[in-house]
């Protein structure tokens, strides 16, 4: 084949309208697409329960911190503290929880994520601090886990000074 011709072959190779996909090149396609997609999607899900947990313990940690606080700093003269539901923590105030309370404030956890466990010294599911010192009766550990797989676990350790950690 000489350089002309090879040129017109190209050329007519280029311009060809009649060139295209064959059926069995657009499954593998298809198929490869599909096996990142599903990828993709399995650890972005994984991702997003692991971040829903790191941020469940963190709202806990966050509403025993400023129950802490409110107290400390005697804002209304009043004492603070926090309860704990499988689904959902109340900031309250006052010496004792009252369900519906107009002052309490609601938080609501993730959809993936419960309080498993609440194990506070004298029973309850209440932490409440002292004015004065910003220390607890009420010490113990909650366990906040994803219900999908629930040995991936938070545990929030409040302590008797009323400072708290997270494991």
């Amino acid at each position: 084949m000489n350089k002309k011709n090879k040129i017109l072959y190209l050329t007519s190779y280029i311009l060809n309208p009649q060139r295209g996909l064959t059926l069995i090149e657009i499954i593998i396609s298809i198929g490869i697409l599909v096996v990142i997609g599903t990828i993709g999607t399995g650890a972005f899900s994984s991702f997003k329960k692991s971040s829903d947990l790191v941020s469940a313990a963190d709202i806990v940690v966050n509403n025993l911190i400023q129950a802490r606080s409110k107290t400390l700093s005697a804002e209304e003269a009043k004492q603070y503290g926090v309860h704990f539901e499988t689904d959902k923590i109340v900031f309250y105030s006052g010496t004792t929880y009252i369900a519906g309370a107009s002052d309490n404030k609601e938080t609501t956890l993730p959809k993936t994520i419960e309080i498993s466990s609440v194990a506070l010294n004298g029973g309850g599911a209440d932490t409440l601090f002292k004015k004065l010192t910003g220390e607890t009766d009420n010490d113990g550990v909650v366990t906040v886990r994803l219900k999908s797989d629930t040995s991936k676990t938070k545990t929030i350790h409040i302590r008797p000074v009323g400072l708290t950690t997270v494991e």
